[in-house]
């Protein structure tokens, strides 16, 4: 005899015409939405989404990204993938501030003034 098991929450549909990822990315959506991850939490890596969600983990990665490349986290190399602050959604100038440094010569005091 076999146990039925039964998943309280959504999982990825492997027959699903909808790619994996998208499907991934629209749960970790929701559980932003809803308050499971609050912004400037950290979300489970690729790994831990990988084995929860039965997928594989460069499919888990390229869900992750899909959600840095809308702007609802953001990836830090070595530390992990955060959900973004409320606020950094709102800026108008990129963050951070980017500086270009001065050129040598004559004209640099009028260029460095700017």
């Amino acid at each position: 005899m076999f146990a039925q098991v039964i998943h309280a929450e959504p999982m990825v549909d492997h027959g699903s015409a909808i790619a994996p990822y998208i499907q991934l990315a629209a749960i970790l959506r929701a559980r932003i939405a809803d308050g499971t991850y609050a912004p400037g939490s950290r979300m489970p890596s690729a790994e831990g989404l990988a084995q929860e969600y039965e997928i594989a983990v460069n499919t888990a990665r390229k869900a992750l990204k899909l959600l840095t490349d809308e702007g609802i986290a953001v990836m830090s190399p070595g530390r992990g993938t955060y959900v973004r602050a409320a606020d950094l959604g709102q800026r108008s100038r990129p963050w951070p501030p980017v500086v270009k440094p001065c050129a040598p010569g004559p004209s640099m005091l009028s260029a460095c003034a700017r």
